[in-house]
């Protein structure tokens, strides 16, 4: 049996030092392509192809990327502080396990790309495309987000926190379990092309402004929103069954032709709130408030109607079995999300623990 040399077995017990780079520039694909455990403190990364990379382990301060392509390329655990990526394209391969800390992402692309439990804090991004990709796990924190396009593809278990998404379009993309608190939407385009349009699944919004929005086709399947601002928006031909609104603004909210089968709307404000030719059997209306709101023309069979404001329009509308009165308790595994966000009430300092760790987005 060989013996091993005591000094030997010393050396291999310290781990190496990282290698720094500093102030250096890199304009060459060979010496990029497979990288562990380096850190990059303001360099510059201009013009380079990478096909089949691989990085591990690296930390990026204040670099900059220019025109840098990642063909089938894998990163993990890879951490961008202060950085600023242009031009970067990623086509294919994975990414896991990343972080970026103020950094500014500008004029980026991913396409057929696959990425799981990503962190982005602060910075800023603009003009980012997600063409057919797979996200998983994604915290969004505290971000300016101007011309997202997020086409096709699916996004599960996002957490989004104070973020402002700005002329941006959302193109048949199927999105679950996403969390969003304290979030908004402006003049952000919910387009649909091919196939059964955006689709949220099991998602919870808080304290969001989704005003002003208008969505054609889409579901909106068992989401719940709290707090949340729908004003002046325009739904049409869009699923909401089995969701539930709770002490959300509907004033000026215009819903044609949706199916919103055992929806639930708790006091809500509907002023001047008009829904046309819906599907709201078996639909449930609590304490809600408002002047002018109008339902005609809708299919109301089943529905609790006693917590509708006194002065709502029901004309020819379909009421056959409808109720008074209801008492039907929420729904437990949307109920458990709205009760952690009330006592745990999601942060930026909390953010990943809170939600990444303990799994409550993931809460099916």
């Amino acid at each position: 049996m060989s013996k091993i040399h005591p000094a030997a077995a010393l050396t291999a017990a310290i781990p190496m030092p990282r290698k720094v780079f500093r102030d250096t520039a890199f304009t060459e694909s060979a010496a990029l392509q497979n990288l562990q455990d380096c850190e990059f403190i303001n360099c510059h990364f201009g013009s380079i192809t990478l096909q089949q990379a691989n990085w591990s382990g690296l930390k990026f301060e204040r670099c900059r990327f220019q025109s840098v392509n990642f063909a089938g390329c894998e990163l993990n655990d890879c951490h961008f502080a202060q950085c600023e990526l242009v031009d970067c394209h990623w086509h294919a391969g994975r990414c896991q396990r990343c972080t970026s800390q103020q950094s500014v992402w500008r004029q980026c692309e991913f396409h057929y790309h696959h990425s799981k439990a990503m962190t982005f804090q602060g910075g800023q991004w603009q003009s980012i495309i997600l063409n057919t990709c797979l996200s998983e796990h994604w915290n969004l924190i505290q971000i300016p987000i101007t011309q997202l396009q997020l086409l096709h593809g699916s996004a599960h278990d996002w957490n989004i926190c104070q973020c402002e998404f700005q002329n941006g379009c959302w193109q048949d993309i199927e999105i679950q379990r996403q969390v969003a608190s304290e979030c908004r939407f402006k003049h952000v385009v919910l387009g649909h092309r091919h196939g059964p349009g955006q689709t949220w699944y099991q998602c919870q919004w808080l304290q969001c402004q989704l005003n002003e929005l208008t969505l054609e086709g889409g579901s909106f399947h068992r989401n719940q929103f709290d707090a949340c601002n729908f004003a002046a928006s325009h739904f049409r031909h869009t699923v909401l069954v089995e969701s539930q609104f709770s002490q959300c603004c509907l004033a000026g909210f215009y819903a044609e032709a949706i199916q919103g089968e055992k929806l639930q709307l708790s006091a809500c404000s509907l002023d001047a709130s008009r829904w046309s030719h819906c599907w709201l059997q078996q639909s449930e209306f609590h304490h809600c408030v408002g002047e002018s709101s109008d339902f005609s023309y809708s299919d109301l069979r089943a529905a609790h109607l006693s917590g509708l404001p006194d002065n709502t329009l029901l004309t020819d509308a379909r009421r056959f079995g409808a109720t008074p009165a209801a008492s039907v308790e929420n729904e437990p595994a949307l109920k458990a999300i709205a009760d952690w966000h009330q006592t745990c009430r999601p942060g930026p300092d909390h953010l990943h623990t809170s939600l990444a760790i303990k799994g409550t987005s993931k809460y099916v």
